[in-house]
């Protein structure tokens, strides 16, 4: 059996929780908005990455960038899928 061309196949296990972070956060704007209170979009980075860290402490590593360092890169997250075992990366900036 070959192995499986997709780089990002070990990392299939993390679908789940970036989906909960997707509707947590889509429910806390829904409710920011309901309750006309402002929602900085730093404070729901910062939620989320808080969570991917201590959720997948063994597996996440997170590195906050500054105002500065992010308007250089020109995305809010950069993300790195390693896989040691195989020797690949892939790489996201949203």
């Amino acid at each position: 059996m070959s192995q499986s061309q997709n780089p990002l196949e070990s990392f299939l296990h993390l679908c789940s929780a970036f989906i909960r972070l997707n509707l947590r956060t889509g429910h806390d704007l829904y409710r920011a908005r309901e309750t006309r209170f402002r929602l900085a979009e730093d404070t729901v980075t910062e939620m989320n990455l808080i969570d991917l860290a201590d959720q997948h402490r063994y597996e996440v590593t997170v590195i906050r960038f500054n105002r500065r360092q992010e308007s250089e890169g020109g995305a809010d997250w950069a993300w790195w899928f390693l896989d040691v075992q195989r020797r690949t990366a892939v790489g996201f900036r949203i």
